[in-house]
């Protein structure tokens, strides 16, 4: 079933790309923008089997047998994978952009794949990973930044907001402190009255 339309197919050990992402396969990670997420060793050859077969629908049958080879699995093991995929892709099942549902049939690969232009850390260059060095970021970059900094400012909100309802709460009244003041004139007075009275 490998898909003889794709003029490349993705090696186990070399390095290779799934939309924005560089996938290591080797190291179970995935990488984009100084990220790293790391997967499962199977969700990895999940990864790797869908890449293999891009664009083409994968049932879950195949899936069982070319990546659970020879093991009894569980319904859910597929399902799971693909659930922890998208998450560490930042897909959405609604929405996919990379690994999409098709009811009843399978899941379909339906992002970019292609070789490395550069080099993964760690991993000397070959002759697949080696090319010209590229600097662009791409847009969905930014927008993985920028969400990323939400959750912090929001955070940061929250904490303000508890420092400031703390401050309230904890903090003396200033009404308290006079009355005690005055009393304590108020007995220091009476007691030099009757001072000068037993005089």
């Amino acid at each position: 079933m490998e898909n003889a339309d794709l003029p490349w197919s993705p090696s186990p050990d070399a390095p290779f790309l799934v939309a924005d992402w560089t996938v290591d396969a080797a190291g179970n990670r995935l990488l984009r923008d100084g990220d790293e997420v790391r997967l499962e060793p199977k969700v990895m050859s999940v990864l790797v089997y869908l890449a293999r077969h891009r664009g083409q629908v994968v049932s879950r049958n195949d899936l069982e047998s070319g990546v659970w080879t020879g093991m009894v699995v569980g319904y859910d093991a597929v399902t799971n994978a693909v659930i922890k995929l998208r998450r560490a892709l930042g897909d959405d099942s609604r929405a996919p952009r990379i690994i999409e549902t098709i009811s009843k049939q399978g899941y379909r690969l339906i992002a970019d794949v292609g070789p490395v232009a550069e080099p993964v850390i760690g991993q000397s260059p070959t002759a697949e990973t080696a090319g010209p060095v590229t600097t662009e970021r791409s847009p969905s970059a930014a927008t993985h930044r920028r969400r990323a900094r939400v959750p912090t400012a929001g955070l940061l909100l929250l904490l303000l907001v508890v420092s400031l309802i703390a401050g309230y709460v904890f903090r003396s009244p200033p009404d308290a402190e006079e009355p005690v003041a005055e009393s304590a004139a108020a007995r220091l007075d009476r007691r030099a009255a009757v001072r000068q009275s037993d005089r």
